[in-house]
């Protein structure tokens, strides 16, 4: 961390510790933002008045109503006044959804399209004085509320950051785990009598339930035929369904799925009966008679359904057969998970889309914030390794959700040679497609009495690394064609788990192979029927040079995470055009001889201040002063490893600019420059070049700083 005077005078600071528990955002410490007066009139809509209302708009009940209003078409308009090229924090609040999408105009410029209850607000620079609410793509049907637009004075810099619109891309959080996006798919997940389809059966609320509390609900029959509680639900892929149940006058409760994976639990004494289309079947008992009750599946789903079942795990039950359910929850993956509520909407949990990821890999106490590429896991079914249609097995044995995974969960697998000495192996159908490098990467864990030696390799070329998991180190080539030293990785992960990759590079089509090794010096092995090896995530990412965070894939096909964009912190006012410094604290995730940028910008590719990991030179430092777009100063540094932390600070002033690496000055330029026309700190340089890495701070200077400060701001 920078030494606290000098943070002090930071005029805005990114602290990945001070961000680490906030959802959603990348926040900077400093600056404090300053908003001007609200502009608009009536935005609470107390009166029908100030507003020109569209077609099929009119104000009551304190609210904006809008009912089918036409498609691009202004809903809402106020002539306010707006100054153009400001930029203007607007919110608004969406109630009573019911269809249709709606969005801010300040002119041209337009905010995100919405489509659900809740509080938006977002910052636009006005191309107009008008404030506009617009249909978007289809007529929109709920209410509006609270309307304010204020001028942004000063910015919060905090950094506008997006991923994508999904839930596969992963960290490793504060304990040292893997965390995963979580989703359940089931809506009203504990509200029985909403969503829910009921045949035959009757609901009662209000029942003592697993947590203490009175939230679980009497499940009975009223009918002697067929009765079940069911739920319309689309998902395909590795499926876990899950609830909580506890025996009434009847004893037995039967899960099923559209496809038929069904199972028959016991409620009476926690066990199992009858299964079908099951990958792991579970009833583990959370005490006062309540069991959680799960399935774990790999057919597609169109429904789910919860049935009061007889003693032989049939379909019907006595008329006034009851049971107890509680929270249920389909997710995708091998394992239930912690209960996600859900209403109106699936729920989601942990690491979630377009949320920035703070990462403690390596057993670090404090996080940097992670931003990576986009990467697309070729593997299917990457943690299900049994599946007989992805992986070919050839002599072991696969037993599935044996141990505690990376991730603190129990669906890590363990293989297990069969008698006898042959090159035992897990192999996958068609990984890489395309010639080029590709990455391979799994993780592994030794057990005691089993397989020390692991050994990566790729099917087309025979290329072949070996890794010793119980020492946590490369062994080297074990036959085949050879892949280098620094094309092979091992990481610890923790408790005992390794993350081991290879670097290949491939003719043409291609497939994924992990060997189980005796010495690590070629791929036969000995088993015996009981020794075996821990696994958990195989991945390849094809035209790739280096290995990046696990991406989940519980598909039939190839799962891609987006890349971490991360960008437009700050103002005009937060910067100084004509001194100051910036300086940064990274990490590249690989030397990999490309241009990635951190700048302050003028939201383009000219005027800038740049520090960079540059293109073509192996560990290469570059910080480059753009005045317009020509260049005034352009300084570099070998550093002896770019993917260690180095502490870097560029020192810009006309006349006299400065380099400063972990303590030391590395280079100085003295060419003069005018006003730069500073406006954000990007993580790119200003339109290209995104950096990808790792950031543990960012501080931007409105001042040059002394040599003594330098020092202590860089030093290690």
């Amino acid at each position: 961390m920078a030494e606290p005077t000098l943070f002090d005078e930071a005029s805005l600071a990114l602290i990945a510790s001070g961000g680490a528990g906030k959802d959603g955002k990348v926040y900077s410490v400093k600056p404090v933002p300053v908003y001007g007066p609200e502009s608009v009139t009536n935005g609470d809509f107390a009166t029908d008045s100030d507003w020109t209302k569209g077609a099929g708009v009119t104000i009551s009940g304190e609210k904006c109503q809008c009912l089918n209003t036409t498609p691009y078409n202004y809903a809402l308009s106020q002539i306010i006044q707006l100054t153009v090229n400001k930029t203007y924090l607007v919110s608004y609040e969406i109630l009573d959804y019911v269809s249709g999408e709606i969005r801010v105009r300040l002119g041209s410029n337009m905010g995100t399209t919405r489509s659900s209850n809740g509080v938006y607000q977002e910052k636009i620079v006005a191309q107009n004085t008008d404030f506009i609410l617009q249909t978007v793509a289809s007529s929109f049907t709920g209410s509006i509320d609270n309307v304010s637009v204020k001028e942004v004075l000063s910015g919060d810099g905090d950094f506008t950051f997006s991923r994508g619109s999904n839930l596969s891309a992963t960290r490793v959080g504060a304990d040292g785990l893997i965390e995963k996006g979580r989703e359940n798919l089931l809506l009203q997940s504990n509200q029985f009598d909403t969503t829910w389809q009921k045949n035959r059966i009757n609901l009662t609320s209000g029942q003592s339930g697993y947590d203490g509390g009175s939230d679980a609900w009497k499940l009975e029959s009223n009918d002697a035929s067929t009765t079940y509680l069911s739920q319309n639900v689309s998902a395909s892929g590795v499926q876990t369904a899950s609830i909580y149940a506890k025996a009434g006058t009847a004893d037995y409760l039967t899960f099923y799925n559209s496809s038929g994976a069904a199972v028959w639990f016991n409620l009476s004494n926690g066990s199992l009966g009858n299964t079908n289309l099951n990958i792991d079947t579970k009833i583990e008992s959370v005490g006062n008679g309540w069991y959680r009750c799960s399935m774990t599946f790999n057919v597609s789903t169109t429904y789910i359904r919860i049935y009061v079942a007889d003693t032989n795990g049939n379909f019907t039950s006595a008329i006034g057969a009851n049971i107890y359910i509680q929270s249920a929850q389909l997710e995708i993956g091998l394992a239930a998970t912690d209960v996600i509520s859900t209403g109106a909407t699936t729920g989601k949990a942990g690491l979630l889309e377009d949320e920035p990821r703070f990462d403690y890999s390596g057993g670090a106490t404090c996080p940097s914030l992670l931003l990576e590429p986009s990467r697309t896991n070729q593997i299917r079914l990457s943690e299900y390794f049994e599946d007989t249609t992805i992986y070919d097995l050839r002599s072991a044995d696969i037993v599935t959700n044996y141990a505690i995974s990376p991730e603190g969960v129990k669906n890590a697998t363990k293989v297990i040679p069969q008698n006898g000495t042959t090159n035992f192996r897990i192999q996958t159908q068609h990984t890489f497609g395309v010639s080029g490098d590709n990455v391979l990467s799994v993780f592994a864990k030794y057990e005691s009495g089993g397989f020390q030696y692991l050994i990566l390799a790729t099917n087309s070329a025979f290329q072949t690394y070996a890794f010793d998991i119980q020492n946590g180190t490369k062994v080297g080539n074990a036959g085949g064609a050879t892949i280098a030293d620094e094309d092979a990785t091992i990481e610890l992960i923790g408790n005992g788990w390794y993350r081991c990759s290879i670097k290949s590079n491939n003719t043409g089509i291609a497939d994924g192979v992990i060997y189980l090794s005796d010495d690590g010096t070629n791929a036969s092995a000995t088993g015996d029927g009981s020794k075996g090896m821990l696994m958990y995530g195989f991945q390849g990412e094809a035209n790739a040079s280096y290995p990046t965070s696990y991406i989940p894939n519980h598909s039939g096909g190839s799962v891609t995470r987006g890349a971490d964009l991360c960008n437009g912190a700050g103002d005009a006012s937060t910067f100084n055009d004509n001194e100051g410094v910036l300086y940064a604290e990274i990490a590249a995730l690989a030397d990999d001889l490309t241009s990635r940028k951190i700048s302050l910008n003028s939201g383009t590719s000219i005027n800038q201040v740049t520090i960079s990991f540059t293109t073509g030179n192996s560990n290469r430092i570059r910080c480059i002063i753009y005045d317009g777009s020509s260049v005034v100063a352009d300084l570099s540094f070998t550093a002896s490893n770019i993917t260690l932390y180095n502490k870097i600070a560029i020192m810009y002033k006309s006349g006299d600019t400065q380099l400063w690496v972990n303590g030391v000055k590395v280079a100085t330029n003295n060419s003069a420059f005018s006003g730069l026309n500073l406006s954000n700190l990007s993580f790119n340089s200003g339109s290209s070049e995104p950096f990808y890495g790792k950031a543990k701070q960012v501080l931007v200077f409105k001042e040059a700083l002394s040599d003594t400060e330098l020092i202590k701001l860089t030093t290690i």
